[in-house]
């Protein structure tokens, strides 16, 4: 059961990240089936370390909270060694790995811990930036050129022309323009251009 916040759930500022980089949310996972791979974003409400019978290496047990309930995940040694340092209460982390469906509630199997600090740079594919056809001036163009300068890399930015709410016309920017994408990009075209004109693909 999902805890009570005075001041407004913790995860409500990064919604934009959960749905862009969550592949399914913890109220989905019983239409998925056994084994698939996924990615949870949450807060990590329940932690417990603790050790393996045999080999007595130190492992995790997670209850990963988002939006929409919870799931118990495992990290297992090899993973633990990896990425147990980001493990805390109350963190806000993407857990990727497979899902155990073997019993009446899924349990995730984690092999990836992602920090949301991080998560842009870790998982985004491309970006997608849309732009209304009507009034766009060649100012607005000016400054969307100067924001992708200042972050060179390799992802891939599209650029989706829209009118009357439908897509016209996509053009990939030049690959002198591709980013690296830094939460601090993804700020400023969202400052420039509108929360909603902004996604990013995984």
């Amino acid at each position: 059961m999902l805890g009570f916040y005075v001041t407004g759930h913790p995860l409500a500022r990064y919604q934009k990240e959960l749905k862009s980089y969550s592949t399914v949310t913890t109220s989905k996972t019983a239409t998925r089936r056994d084994g698939e791979e996924v990615v949870i974003g949450g807060l990590v409400s329940k932690l417990k370390f603790t050790q393996t019978k045999r080999t007595n290496e130190r492992m995790a047990i997670v209850t990963i909270e988002d939006l929409e309930g919870t799931i118990d995940a495992l990290v297992f040694p090899k993973t633990f060694k990896e990425h147990g340092s980001h493990l805390a209460k109350d963190a806000i982390l993407f857990f990727k790995g497979q899902l155990d469906r073997k019993e009446q509630d899924a349990k995730l199997l984690v092999n990836e811990i992602v920090p949301i600090h991080e998560v842009h740079k870790k998982f985004t594919r491309s970006i997608h930036v849309r732009l209304l056809t009507l009034g766009l001036e060649d100012d607005k163009l000016k400054g969307l050129q100067d924001i992708l300068s200042k972050y060179p890399g390799s992802v891939p930015v599209y650029l989706e022309f829209v009118e009357d709410n439908k897509i016209q016309s996509q053009m990939l920017v030049d690959r002198t323009l591709f980013v690296k994408p830094e939460e601090s990009l993804v700020a400023s075209l969202r400052q420039m251009l509108g929360e909603e004109a902004v996604s990013l693909k995984i």
